[in-house]
């Protein structure tokens, strides 16, 4: 029945013109400089910077545009960048140029806790040394699915495949441990191999952004790479091949905000001072900043219910062209507890979903869903506990996204399955400074093949296929 797969909903449950320093410095009433830095090959268009410039104004902080041809600071690496700076210090803002949201809350943070210095040290990634600028690109291999060849032993094969990969990948090179600087752009690279009965492979490719682990900037589905089990080498390194082309597109150019231009070595270095942007001299009339705030992160998390949210906390529907079946549900609760050292290491949580809060839009269609489908009179709840970490364990700070990804223990109807979601948090301040940790959470199921749930008609696999994604705001706990 079409309606079946609902009873799995809840697997998871104007303008500032430019100033100088000078000015700056004698405006006592400022909060801060936006900063842009640009050159003539970006991307940049009037739009955007207009809405960076009517951002700046309803933040009551000046806004200033440099050209990088006269020379940048070394922090300086790529175009458009943008950063933030007041008296107790300067941050850059590690996101997409055309999300003035982000940015918003990217300011919020850096006009308190300006961004510290520490490391991130990665392992097994592919890296390119670009006039100053540093790219990654992490990849991640999966299993064979399908008919598995003899002779196969799962790690051997993914080292192996991960080495060609490498190999197409020419402008790359492999680390086995790199620092990444907070100015580096990252690409993820997800490969997924498939064996047919007749010794042939297929291999379907998803890219991500750095700055959004949910919805691929690329994706090779509908026309998979194929080869032979025999050569499957030649397979992965041509992979390699589409998949550099592809991220130096992205650098190129982008709708979303992910491109970037290098700057080159040939580029003066410039000191802040020289291109009068030395740090602004502290205000005893600046009432808004306090050189004595010092926010902590601390372990014990709840969801924020009345946290301003652009959209629904959660949210699923099927893929293209399926994807007008769609809904949300609109109440989460949720508890986490983070590491002693802050990370995500070890951390332990248990998210509720109220399954009177399902909607589709139609309130006799929603009528059915509660009544027929999801039993909410039986069922008032359904509620997913983590069991696994993996990811990013470094330790958590403000304006820093950590990757990971969780397995746990879904309830839903008084049956039990394990799910596993990808994801990403980053901690930040509210409109108020106060700390909160912004989470996305993202996973695919087949309903098909795990619940012997028939989709709405269409084609597969689109019709086996339901996306969740989950956006929420968690402040601190008890």
């Amino acid at each position: 029945m079409l309606l079946h797969f609902f009873s799995w909903l809840f697997l998871l449950f104007g303008m500032t013109c430019p100033t100088t320093n000078a000015e700056f410095e004698n405006s006592a009433d400022t909060k801060g400089q936006l900063i842009l830095f640009t050159q003539n090959t970006d991307q940049l268009t009037n739009d955007d910077l207009l809405a960076l410039k009517d951002l700046a104004q309803s933040m009551q902080i000046d806004f200033v545009q440099k050209d990088i041809k006269q020379g940048a600071p070394p922090e300086v690496t790529l175009t458009p960048m943008i950063l933030f700076q007041n008296h107790l210090g300067r941050s850059v803002y590690n996101g997409r140029y055309k999300n003035t949201s982000r940015i918003k809350n990217f300011i919020r943070t850096a006009s308190r806790l300006p961004k510290k210095s520490v490391s991130n040290i990665k392992d097994d990634l592919l890296i390119a040394k670009m006039g100053r600028a540093v790219i990654a690109a992490p990849v991640k291999i999966t299993a064979i699915t399908g008919k598995i060849p003899k002779g196969y032993e799962e790690e051997q094969f993914k080292y192996q495949a991960k080495v060609a990969f490498g190999e197409g990948m020419k402008k790359f090179e492999f680390s086995q441990n790199y620092n990444l600087p907070y100015t580096s752009r990252s690409f993820y690279v997800n490969l997924y191999p498939y064996a047919s009965k007749r010794g042939k492979l297929s291999l379907t490719m998803e890219i991500f952004s750095q700055f959004n682990c949910i919805d691929p900037i690329y994706v090779q589905f509908d026309e998979p790479m194929f080869g032979k089990w025999r050569k499957v080498n030649a397979l992965f390194e041509m992979a390699g091949k589409r998949a550099q082309k592809e991220i130096f597109n992205q650098m190129a150019q982008s709708k979303i905000g992910d491109d970037f231009q290098i700057i080159t070595n040939e580029t003066p270095y410039k000191d802040w001072t020289e291109i009068d942007l030395a740090l602004p001299i502290a205000s005893d009339k600046n009432e808004i900043i306090s050189n004595a705030i010092s926010i902590d992160l601390v372990r014990s998390w709840v969801v924020d219910n009345k946290a301003k949210m652009d959209g629904p906390r959660v949210q699923f529907s099927f893929p293209p062209p399926l994807d007008s079946y769609a809904g949300e549900a609109t109440d989460l609760t949720g508890k986490l507890r983070l590491s002693p050292e802050k990370s995500l290491e070890g951390m332990t949580g248990k998210f509720i979903v109220k399954t009177a809060s399902v909607t589709m839009g139609d309130k006799g269609l929603d009528q059915a869903i509660h009544d027929k489908m999801i039993k909410v009179k039986d069922y008032p709840a359904s509620s997913f506990e983590i069991q696994e970490v993996d990811g990013d364990f470094s330790t958590l700070s403000f304006g820093q996204i950590n990757h990971f990804q969780t397995k746990g223990l879904f309830e839903m109807m008084g049956k039990k399955t394990t799910v596993v979601t990808t994801g990403q948090v980053e901690p930040m301040l509210n409109d108020q400074g106060e700390p909160r940790l912004q989470f996305m959470i993202n996973y695919t199921l087949n309903l098909k093949k795990d619940y012997n749930i028939d989709g709405p008609d269409g084609p597969s696999p689109a019709k086996d296929q339901m996306t969740f994604s989950l956006f929420f705001i968690m402040q601190p706990g008890i």
